[in-house]
């Protein structure tokens, strides 16, 4: 706000890939490298009466790694996996009297990794699960709050017939509970629980 002010955000950033393809397309594999270096990061603080601000984080950086792989051992089924690893860290952040050196970025999970499997078992039909495990972070954006490591299953089904396609969907099937952001210690919200769906679509 006009009240507020905040610099301008600079930064740096490298980044480098690999990828691999099997014969045939039967598998594949990636992997990316990154390392950013910020100046005057702007973060989102709460202030009085629960506002929203932005201040500037004189400098940070993150680092990390994402792997992704497919297998495909016949036509129509096909498995994912994907792992990633980041260190995004403050290096000089003083807010309220309080260093935040060291500490990782709010929101991001130091690792995460997945499975999907999808399968079109005939003509038409398609079918699918995934896993998904994200580790513990601090919250956004009062940092103080730490959200546990969780896992969400999703799945699905669609069938499909000239333009139309029609479909029944899960997701967080497991009903794991989670947070997405914190206000304070006793304001948070809450992920999305379990929930089921209808869809339909058609190609024009």
């Amino acid at each position: 706000s006009a009240a507020t002010p905040y610099a301008p955000e600079y930064g740096n950033h490298v980044e480098a890939g690999w990828r691999m393809r099997g014969a045939g397309n039967r598998w594949d594999l990636g992997a990316t490298v990154f390392h950013t270096r910020l100046r005057d990061q702007q973060v989102v603080v709460i202030g009085a009466g629960g506002a929203s601000l932005v201040s500037n984080a004189g400098r940070s950086h993150s680092e990390g790694v994402e792997l992704n792989a497919a297998l495909r051992p016949t036509a129509g089924l096909e498995l994912r996996g994907c792992a990633g690893w980041v260190r995004a860290q403050y290096d000089d952040y003083v807010k309220g009297g309080e260093d935040f050196a060291g500490r990782q970025f709010p929101n991001t999970p130091r690792h995460s990794f997945g499975l999907a499997l999808n399968w079109k078992p005939a003509d038409g039909w398609e079918t699918g699960v995934s896993v998904r495990r994200v580790g513990s972070s601090a919250l956004y954006p009062d940092s103080t709050v730490t959200n546990a490591a969780y896992t969400l299953v999703d799945a699905h089904v669609s069938f499909r017939a000239g333009r139309w396609t029609l479909g029944l969907y899960g997701k967080n099937l497991g009903d794991t509970k989670y947070l997405v952001r914190a206000l304070d210690a006793r304001t948070v919200v809450a992920g999305a629980p379990r929930t089921l769906g209808v869809r339909a679509s058609v190609d024009f």
